[in-house]
């Protein structure tokens, strides 16, 4: 899947989605922080809000309009018996290099802005239960991200974009507050649950709007 999804998208917009927009996100939340004096906490949760926008909205100069077959421009695909699973292998690789992101950056967010906050946390409670909070913040946050990204690849209007990115934030808003509590059994389950629901339903929708794609439906 990663040799499909390096051939097929363009490098400028890796460099720019995977490298400069992450390192503009934290640089300008770390001077914004350092700054305001705000506490290091307010500077995290803006992680959970602004990274959602820019991975949504970055996919759309990509992906965008992929599942709306008049407008897709994919029809060169069709040119090879490989091409559609070519398709479907950069968009399964994109889901997973969104949730390896999310990962890294909300790690990253983590220590730079609320490390205080994870000592005092390490000090009531074992390790694991820390890395449990901290996966399942990831997991509701990748599961918003893929939701959203799901609903405006049937669109090309750039306004249904920002609505999907900006549902995408406020998801990641809500991310925070039972990821906080997810130290109980039934957090982690909802986190898994969602997870799970939207890669089979990415997975399903991508298989049936390819297949269409490919016998013209």
């Amino acid at each position: 899947m990663l040799k499909c999804y390096l051939a097929f998208t363009r490098k400028r917009w890796r460099m720019g989605m995977l490298l400069i927009a992450p390192l503009l996100l934290l640089t300008g939340l770390s001077v914004l922080w350092l700054c305001t004096k705000w506490p290091g906490i307010l500077a995290w949760s803006g992680l959970f809000v602004i990274w959602p926008l820019i991975a949504v909205i970055g996919d759309y100069f990509f992906f965008g309009g992929i599942y709306l077959m008049k407008e897709n421009s994919l029809d060169y695909v069709k040119s090879s018996a490989k091409g559609v699973e070519l398709v479907k292998n950069v968009v399964r690789m994109d889901c997973v290099q969104k949730l390896v992101w999310t990962a890294l950056i909300y790690g990253t967010g983590c220590v730079l802005f609320y490390y205080p906050g994870i000592l005092r946390l390490a000090e009531n409670r074992d390790l694991s239960e820390v890395l449990y909070i901290y996966a399942a913040e990831v997991l509701f946050g990748f599961a918003g991200i893929l939701l959203c990204t799901m609903i405006y690849r049937f669109f090309m209007i750039f306004t249904a974009v920002l609505l999907c990115a900006y549902g995408a934030a406020f998801l990641g808003f809500l991310s925070c507050f039972p990821a906080m509590t997810a130290e109980s059994p039934a957090g982690m389950v909802l986190a898994f649950v969602c997870v799970i629901a939207a890669c089979v339903l990415n997975e399903y929708i991508l298989k049936k709007k390819m297949g269409e794609m490919y016998y013209d439906q």
